[in-house]
């Protein structure tokens, strides 16, 4: 489970909030390069919803990823979401079906100005 996320551009990481196995709050920091499919002929990466294959393109940060979007006559693209989106999917797709995934509870608080 996590609480918060953040991409620093700068130092194309990302820095999340969790808990620790103790249940300790803690701050973990990693590089990510973010990525998109595009449709290739020859591509092995996976597979569109229009049944053409796909190959993974990967990004040293997210404004060569946007500059690559913006400058490309490619039709379609794939899994463009933003950069914490896909760090969140790669990491935690498989454990929201674990029971303990949310054990440590959020704490909520809401200010009246």
């Amino acid at each position: 489970m996590w609480r918060n996320i953040y991409y620093d551009a700068k130092d194309e990481s990302i820095q999340i909030w969790t808990w620790d196995e103790d249940g300790n709050r803690t701050k973990i920091v990693s590089s990510f390069e973010p990525y998109l499919y595009v449709e290739s002929s020859d591509a092995v990466d996976g597979v569109s919803i229009f049944g053409t294959k796909l190959k993974k393109l990967k990004f040293k940060n997210q404004f060569e990823r946007s500059k690559f979007v913006n400058g490309s006559p490619i039709y379609r693209l794939f899994h463009n979401l933003n950069v914490e989106q896909q760090y969140l999917l790669d990491v935690y797709k498989r454990s929201t079906d674990v029971q303990d995934f949310s054990k440590n509870k959020l704490k909520i608080f809401y200010m009246k100005f």
